[in-house]
């Protein structure tokens, strides 16, 4: 696992290596003052206000006009505001109010109707925002809405809402559209809202394109559900930036429950702790009931409880709910119906309706208190419960046990018709008692298809029976199959008695079911102390399998503290009673030097006990020994009969190895990779992680089974979701191959990081993928300082890492000095190769760049690695003269050395040298060829570079169609993507060329399936143009709408043309200006010169 892990971060850094010189983020040097203002001024136009205020409030106050300090002013007081924000931002508001400038009044106004921020006082709150009205500022009619939303004067509210809409205020349409929404105007309108959210999210508001999610996600009130409009939604708040924090939380549903996108345990785990940290305690309360249920996690009883806890104390009613099932329950936790209905109560206290049912049944069977029905059905009155359906299916059991049938019957009808599976089963079973078969067979079918496992049972066993309908034991075992894996206990039960019957499936589930149940035998107390209770007895008692099971506990640390000794200790007393298992654990124990010294020997021992006894992870794990070499000969024969037998006798890592023994160490014939892939998928679906990686591997790789990236990508996925490190480095691998940055990379290496706290990982998070939230500022700049304290005890890998923090500005402010002066105290105790990568890179980082410095520590690097290093120097060699250094001839020389042994990457450096003059006159023949020798050597960087000379585009002009081409082509024979659409480009400008139509769709549709906009729309105008391909609008719509979903904002200009001549779509100019302006506004070249045209 150790060297699987160095693997993986070795691939992150040796891609940070090779990106020197060809990726945007090495290039260390900071913008201008000047240049970053204007940034921030267009993320704030563009509406990423949470993006203009970080980088608003970078940059130096004095910096920062007067416009610019009303913005950050105004974005400093936003909702997800701290109080020391709204302080700043009250300040700087008051100051430039103060100073005569009225567009502050509105903001000011808000903070002191409210008391933020200032002491509050309401006249002159009032008073600042008619100012802001006398001039006509949009703002101004915003918050005297919030004012008239306050007081609950709707219909005010709308008034100012709609006057400051008019104006393109982007809040005020999220506000309009929230009272739309509610239904505080007239009837809930959800399509009103709809139209409000839409043009606000147009606007570039990120709270609105969180409303538009939820919207779509419960599709309600008109609006008609659609879970991948709600997925893109919250995807466009993440980028956008939701200052209400919804967005987190509505990922996690999608990711949690597969709407809109595939299932996927890690990041709905991610964006339901994000949910959390912002205060949305609906998040970790999701978290909780994941863990409570074992919803793509395993269930964990101390995590269930610890997150449900959390969101609790957060005043989450669902939260409160479900930890108040815990303790009537008594799963868990102790039984304590006292804080059953403490829990309970708290939820009604938050208005919760789930949570009024549950408190009338209290009431009803005498939970927490003597039985009382005049109690519960006064809860059950409450208006709010009119139509509720779970209110429903309790007044009709009340209804029932009084001997009212019809009554009953009418109340559960109602709650099924409004969805509630429960109501459907107890339907089915109420018509049953009237001996009516065709209703009782409509809502026994409908309660199965709405999920309810008991339905599935009932009718299960009726077909194994043969009664109620014809014996079919197939239909049967399945409904009883997927009842237990529903969780419904007495079909576990059956699926334990006779899991023959049951297929593959039926050992996993009870594996999963057998550690639910070690892990529910702990007793978890309010103040989360485990304390072991009847398995410690049984064990006590002599009881082989009791003591087997809490050695387990011990090992693993399932409810208790891990303690290898006295793993060792009942593992040894089972063993003593001949109990297979333990043989096996102690094996294991020797085998990787836990609990005991490290012995191959003992462990073989124990290994061949088990494996008498019939283990057949045992068997498999002698064939392990056999096939490594590990305290046995090399022997991969034998190793393999090993994996037969284990493999035969049940082992899933033995049908795992067996399968990659016969992918990989037999020839290669089609008969072999059969029996190999069969066996590998059939370990990979019994849900075994290595497998699952050597899945995905066949299936990116097309080996043995036809080539399918998505197939390969979802293995990666569930190994990894089991913490299996290999499959983690294939997915980042597939992803950084489209981009460096790529979001799902960036995804998956935070749930590395909170799994592994690996620091690299964190540097890599802040660095590349810009996501500052892993830490928070204090748990940040703790970690710093627990690192600075133990600094020189830290691996060589950390304490690059911890001169990164000092660069970044992880934990405290950016000070690159700070950072160098780390490195050379580091280095003077001790030199290594990656502190003087380091130092070298923080040389060239500095600003200016001291290159002097840098190509010091470069030099050093390549002395003791035998090969060039240019760490740090990636600007050196950018296309101006900004860039040079006090010894470019020497850096020259060197260059030219190494290129005349031989080195590709030196053949390229000094290409640069001639093309820029660095240390040598300028030599446009020259600097072309050390490029093409670099080229020749497959050095893609430099077949970039020549494309771009022989396009006559660049410094260098040398404009020939034919050698530009045959530069594309071998890009493109190295897989890279840019060049598959240029080659697109090529065909599409030069159609002289033999089959150039033909081949530009060729490369265009090669580029189109990996996602690269720009292919999209250019593929979408050969069908507009009936260029290589028959004519057909609806096509070129489909690949214009494909590219804007791929971010070609050009798509949008594109799809403008069709909808202003009506090709393929009805023609309407307003449509058509609509589109261009989006574009234009996107800041999309060329864009602004369609829209006036339109107009």
């Amino acid at each position: 696992m150790k060297a699987i892990y160095l693997t993986l971060i070795g691939l992150l850094y040796g891609q940070l290596q090779a990106q020197a010189f060809s990726s945007p983020q090495d290039s260390l040097s900071a913008p201008g003052v000047q240049q970053e203002l204007k940034r921030a001024d267009s993320l704030y136009t563009l509406g990423r206000i949470i993006d203009a205020r970080d980088l608003y409030r970078k940059q130096p106050p004095e910096a920062l006009s007067p416009a610019a300090k009303v913005r950050l002013g105004s974005l400093l007081i936003l909702n997800d505001a701290t109080g020391l924000d709204i302080r700043m931002g009250a300040r700087l508001l008051e100051e430039e109010y103060t100073a005569g400038n009225k567009a502050a009044a509105p903001y000011l106004g808000w903070l002191y109707y409210n008391g933020r921020g200032v002491a509050e006082d309401e006249a002159k709150g009032l008073s600042l925002i008619e100012i802001a009205i006398k001039e006509d500022l949009a703002a101004g009619y915003y918050y005297k809405g919030r004012v008239a939303q306050d007081k609950k004067k709707y219909t005010d509210a709308v008034a100012n809402f709609e006057k400051a809409a008019a104006a393109g205020h982007a809040a005020s349409l999220v506000a309009l559209g929230a009272l739309y929404e509610s239904g505080l105007v007239g009837n809930a309108d959800g399509l009103k809202a709809e139209a409000c959210y839409q043009r606000s999210a147009k606007l570039g508001n990120g709270s609105a394109c969180s409303r538009l999610g939820w919207l779509y996600y419960w599709g309600k009130n008109g609006v008609k559900q659609d879970y991948d409009k709600a997925f893109r939604s919250f995807n466009k708040a993440v980028v956008q930036g939701d200052v209400e924090h919804n967005e987190a939380l509505g990922l996690g549903y999608c990711y949690n429950w597969g709407k809109g996108t595939a299932k996927q345990a890690d990041s709905a785990l991610y964006y339901y702790r994000l949910a959390g940290a912002w205060g949305r305690g609906r998040g970790y309360a999701q978290i909780g009931i994941m863990y409570r249920y074992g919803h793509l996690v395993p269930k964990q009883a101390d995590s269930a409880f610890f997150y449900l806890r959390k969101a609790a104390d957060a005043k989450d009613a669902w939260a409160c709910y479900h930890l108040s099932d815990l303790f009537s329950e008594g799963i868990q936790v102790a039984r304590d119906e006292e804080a059953a209905m403490a829990w309970i109560k708290m939820g009604v206290s938050l208005g919760d309706e789930d949570c009024k049912v549950k408190l009338a049944r209290y009431y009803k069977d005498g939970v927490g208190t003597p039985k009382n029905i005049e109690q519960c059905l006064a809860i059950l009155k409450d208006p709010a419960l009119a139509n509720y359906p779970r209110a429903l299916v309790l007044a009709g059991e009340i209804a029932a046990q009084e001997g009212n049938t019809n009554e009953a019957l009418a109340y559960f009808k109602k709650a099924a018709e409004g969805g509630n599976d429960g109501a459907m089963l107890a339907l089915s079973k109420a018509y049953q008692w009237q001996k009516n078969r065709r209703e009782r067979e409509k809502w026994l079918d409908a309660a199965i298809t709405a999920g309810n496992a008991e339905a599935m049972y009932i009718k299960g066993v009726e077909y194994n029976a043969g009664n109620e309908r014809k014996r079919d034991t197939v239909k049967g075992n399945q409904l009883i199959l997927a009842a237990a894996e529903r969780g419904h206990m007495p079909a576990i039960d059956v699926v334990g008695l006779m899991p023959q019957f049951f297929g593959a499936s039926a050992k996993p589930l009870l594996e999963r079911w057998k550690k639910a149940e070690a892990i529910q035998d702990v007793d978890y107390s309010a103040d989360y102390n485990p304390k072991l209770s009847g398995l410690a007895a049984s064990a006590f008692d002599g009881d082989a399998s009791g003591q087997y099971l809490l050695g387990l506990k011990y090992l693993n640390g399932i409810g208790v503290e891990k303690n290898y000794k006295l793993a060792v200790q009942w593992f040894q007393q089972s063993a003593a009673q001949g109990f297979a298992e333990s043989y096996y654990e102690l094996g294991k124990m020797y085998y990787n030097g836990t609990g005991f010294q490290q012995s191959y020997a003992d462990a073989l021992t124990w290994y061949e006990l088990a494996a008498e006894k019939g283990v057949a992870d045992a068997i498999n794990s002698i064939g392990v020994m056999y096939y490594s070499g590990t305290g046995l000969s090399m022997d991969r024969k034998k190793a393999a009969t090993y994996y037969e037998r284990a493999a035969a006798a049940g082992s899933v890592p033995g049908q795992s190895n067996l399968g990659y023994y016969y992918i990989y160490h037999l020839a290669p014939t089609q008969q072999n990779y059969k029996r190999g892939v069969a066996l590998t998928i059939k370990a990979a679906e019994a849900g075994y992680p290595t497998a699952q990686c050597n899945l995905g591997m066949l299936y990116e790789n097309g080996t043995g089974v036809p080539q399918d990236k998505a197939k390969a990508e979802a293995w990666y996925r569930k190994a990894w979701a089991q913490d299996e490190l290999r499959a983690l480095g294939m997915l980042i691998k597939m992803y950084w191959s489209r981009d460096i940055r790529h979001p799902e990379a960036c995804t998956l290496l935070v749930s590395l990081y909170e799994k592994k706290k690996h620091l690299p990982t964190l540097v890599w998070l802040y660095d590349v993928c810009k996501r500052r939230d892993v830490l928070s500022g204090g748990e940040a700049a703790k970690l710093l300082d627990s690192l600075m304290t133990d600094r020189y005890k830290l691996s060589i890998r950390d304490k690059v890492a911890l001169m990164e923090f000092w660069r970044l500005g992880i934990g405290t402010a950016p000070d690159i000095d700070k950072a160098i002066a780390l490195g050379l105290e580091f280095e003077k105790a001790g030199k290594d190769v990656e502190l003087e990568q380091e130092l070298a890179r923080l040389y060239g980082a500095q600003q200016p760049a001291n290159y002097t410095e840098a190509f010091k520590w470069c030099s050093l690097v390549a002395a003791s690695q035998g090969e060039i290093a240019v760490f740090g120097m990636g600007d050196y060699y950018a296309d101006d003269d900004t860039h040079i250094s006090d010894n470019d001839s020497l850096i020259y020389s060197y260059f030219k050395a190494e290129a005349e042994k031989g080195n590709i990457n030196a053949m390229r450096f000094l290409g640069y040298h001639y093309k820029l003059g660095r240390g040598v006159p300028v030599d446009f023949a020259r600097s072309i060829y050390w490029f093409e020798q670099a080229a020749a050597a497959k050095d893609t960087a430099s077949m970039q570079l020549l494309c771009l000379a022989y396009s006559g585009k660049g410094i260098i002009k040398l404009a020939d169609d034919e050698k530009m081409r045959y530069w594309l082509e071998q890009l493109a024979a190295a897989g890279n993507v840019n060049s598959f659409a240029e080659l697109g480009d090529f065909y599409f400008n030069h159609k002289a060329y033999p089959d150039a139509a033909r081949k530009c769709v060729y490369w265009y549709e090669k580029a189109a399936v990996l996602g690269h906009g720009v292919a999209l729309n250019n593929l979408g105008e050969c069908y507009y143009q009936g260029y290589g391909v028959p004519k057909n609008y609806e096509k070129a719509r489909h690949y214009y709408e494909q590219a804007v979903e791929n971010n070609c904002m050009w798509g949008k200009v594109s799809l403008s043309t069709l909808y202003l001549k009506g090709h393929g779509v009805p023609k309407d100019k307003n449509k058509a200006r609509q589109l261009c302006r989006e574009a234009c506004e996107a800041n999309e070249p060329g864009a602004c010169i369609e829209l006036e045209k339109i107009n």
